[in-house]
Parts: C-alpha cells; structure tokens; sequence
C-alpha cells in the first residue's frame, strides 16, 4: 500500500481538526502519566472501542512510551490480542497538551493527542481525557478520543469533568461509550462453535420469513 499506491488515500474531511490551545492543559508532566492504565470510554468505534484496553507507560521529561494491549473479537465471540509500541514528544514546551508520534514506517502514520483535561494524584479516580488525530497513507484525517482511567471501569464520579472536556472540543460526552476491561478468559471452542451454529441457524430462518 504505503511502496504502490493501490489504494488512494481518503481526504481529509475536517471531523478531528486541531483544537485550539486554549482547551488543552496548561500543563502536563509525562512522568505523571506513568504505570497502568486502561482505556475506559472511547468516542470512534473504528479505533477506540476494543476490549481489555490495558496499556503501560513509561516515560521521562517530555517523552512517552506507551505498550498498548487490546482484543480484537472474532465472529465466534474469541478474541485475538493485539500489541503495539508507541512513542510520543512533547516537541513544543509552549504547548505541553500536545504528544505527537510521528516518523512511524507502517502507513507513513503519525498521530497527534491533544490532551484536553486530566487529574493525576495518583489516586483511583485519576484520568486522562486524550483527543486525537492523525494520518496515514490510507487515511488523512481520522480520528477521535478516549479517557484513560487508573481504575479499569471509569469512575462515574469523573463525569461531570469529562463532559466539559468533551465539550471544550465540540464534542459530546454522551456519544461516548464505555469499554470491557474484563479481560476474561478465552471461550471454549465449544462455546464459540455453538454461537457460529447459532447465528447460521438464525439466519436461514430470516432469510425463509423474509422470502415467504
């Protein structure tokens, strides 16, 4: 795709433009943002909505490395677990809300969190709210936001801060959904045969109402 071209990339829209400055934190110390943490409540469901979103960070002055775990569910109700590397920098000390992951070899991606709000005293209820938006050789302009929690569920006494985060970028937090950070075991093999069973079945009787 990124050597031959086969596919042209999709244009950018504008649905996930850059957000003013004056909705980011003034401040953000990475090393604050360090340890587990899980992705509790997502707004695009292309990107942000797997399950058992665990994610280590590590990090020193204006850097962030981030070892992102999640489930991808198959059509039999398992799952595959997916694992990726990521790198972010604070470029712009004027500018701490902004961690950019850039100059990566697979699609010629780069992605872009603006950090709008945050609480980090190492408690429970800490988050991070994260916009983002980026681009790659299939697709400039994607995007969307999460809220990172210390907790695995997000705790409900966090939302009155986070639909004001959502709102400082024209979003809103009620079209945002919550995740499963279960993380439970993988289903039988009998259990996953007799779901695909289940549905097959399911289908040839709609398919017999629909053309009788």
């Amino acid at each position: 795709l990124s050597k031959k071209k086969c596919i042209p990339q999709s244009a950018n829209d504008g649905s996930y433009p850059v957000p003013p400055d004056c909705a980011l934190v003034e401040k953000f110390n990475t090393q604050d943002f360090t340890g587990t943490w899980y992705i509790t409540s997502g707004l695009n469901p292309l990107f942000d909505l797997y399950d058992c979103q665990v994610h280590e960070f590590s990090a020193s002055p204006h850097k962030l490395t981030g070892k992102l775990t999640w489930r991808v569910t198959t059509p039999d109700g398992g799952f595959i677990t997916r694992n990726a590397m990521q790198n972010f920098v604070q470029k712009n000390p004027k500018r701490p809300g902004v961690l950019s992951n850039h100059d990566n070899e697979y699609l010629n991606y780069k992605d872009d969190w603006f950090i709008v709000s945050a609480r980090l005293n190492n408690q429970p209820d800490d988050y991070v709210f994260v916009y983002y938006n980026g681009s790659n050789d299939a697709w400039d302009g994607y995007g969307g936001a999460v809220v990172y929690t210390r907790s695995s569920s997000l705790p409900k006494s966090n939302f009155p801060e986070l639909r004001l985060a959502a709102a400082k970028v024209g979003l809103d937090f009620d079209n945002f959904k919550m995740t499963d950070n279960s993380c439970g075991p993988q289903p039988s093999l009998f259990a996953r045969v007799h779901k695909r069973l289940f549905e097959g079945e399911r289908a040839l009787a709609t398919n017999r109402n629909s053309s009788s």
